[in-house]
């Protein structure tokens, strides 16, 4: 199993619904490829069924994501949405790709993994943090754990509407 698919502490954003959908996003990741290396994937099809569960689960995510940053926060992040849209777009190129030939499964988990840590490190983290600067963090949605002990860089968030 490659590293990038391992939950760290380094990925918490502090909101505890967001929190627990990353980690169960990288246990998905983590399945997928256990069931890969392991060869019980055999066919085009059954590689192709679990690309499209877990392709899923990250849409399932990111809109439940996008509401709750609406719903608890009363904030709406274009440019996150546009983020989360574009990759949406790349995975499902992926499918309809994976129709025509036998992905390296490995591989792609590997690359998704990757673009999963950067957004959460990169757009997540920032924009969770910034809440908090803003004094916009939900108490019943905190779980009461610093995501990072001090800003990183890209805090400031210009791309932030309220």
């Amino acid at each position: 199993m490659s590293d990038i698919l391992v939950w760290k502490d380094a990925y918490r954003v502090g909101d505890a619904l967001v929190d627990t959908q990353h980690q169960e996003l990288f246990a998905d990741c983590q399945r997928v490829d256990a069931l890969v290396a392991s060869g019980k994937l055999g066919s085009q099809q059954a590689m192709t069924q679990e690309l499209v569960h877990l392709f899923e689960e990250f849409r399932n995510h990111f809109d439940e994501e996008m509401q709750h940053l609406r719903r608890v926060y009363h904030v709406v992040y274009r440019e996150h949405e546009r983020h989360h849209a574009e990759f949406l777009e790349k995975l499902q190129s992926i499918l309809d790709e994976s129709n025509q030939r036998v992905p390296d499964v490995r591989a792609l988990i590997a690359v998704v993994g990757s673009w999963f840590v950067d957004h959460i490190l990169d757009t997540d983290i920032p924009q969770f943090e910034e809440l908090r600067q803003r004094g916009l963090f939900a108490p019943e949605s905190w779980d009461g754990k610093d995501a990072r002990s001090e800003p990183g860089p890209g805090s400031a968030i210009p791309w932030c509407g309220g």
